[in-house]
């Protein structure tokens, strides 16, 4: 049981084209490059097709290797969500699963408390 609906082999084939990036405090979200620079604004169109500067989104194909990532962790602590959380190391508390689980029950028995009180 995983939380995403991932197909690993396509996300590694495809990750693997891309080029790994060192950490960078103001590029935090980023952890790949596109191997191809894009063009300058004044090109040919024809050019920057061939360059591949409208190829698909190389941000697509890391948020879902980061879903993976996730899946791999919810897989090693499934029944146990505190264990989860621990293991998450780049979300803060009250955006963990668990926390995210506690904040929408607590929407929904709002909803429900105010529409019992109507």
């Amino acid at each position: 049981m995983s939380l995403y609906n991932v197909n690993e082999k396509v996300v590694l084939k495809e990750i693997k084209k891309l080029q790994p990036l060192n950490y960078n405090q103001f590029r935090w979200w980023r952890r790949f490059d596109s191997p191809n620079k894009s063009l300058h604004k004044n090109t040919d169109l024809l050019r920057k097709i061939q360059n591949g500067d409208f190829d698909f989104s190389h941000f697509f194909w890391q948020a879902k290797y980061t879903e993976l990532e996730i899946n791999k962790i919810y897989d090693e602590c499934y029944p146990d969500f505190t264990l989860f959380n621990e293991k998450m190391p780049y979300m803060e508390p009250e955006e963990n699963v668990y926390g995210m689980i506690l904040k929408k029950m607590k929407k929904i028995n709002y909803y429900k408390f105010k529409k019992n009180s109507i």
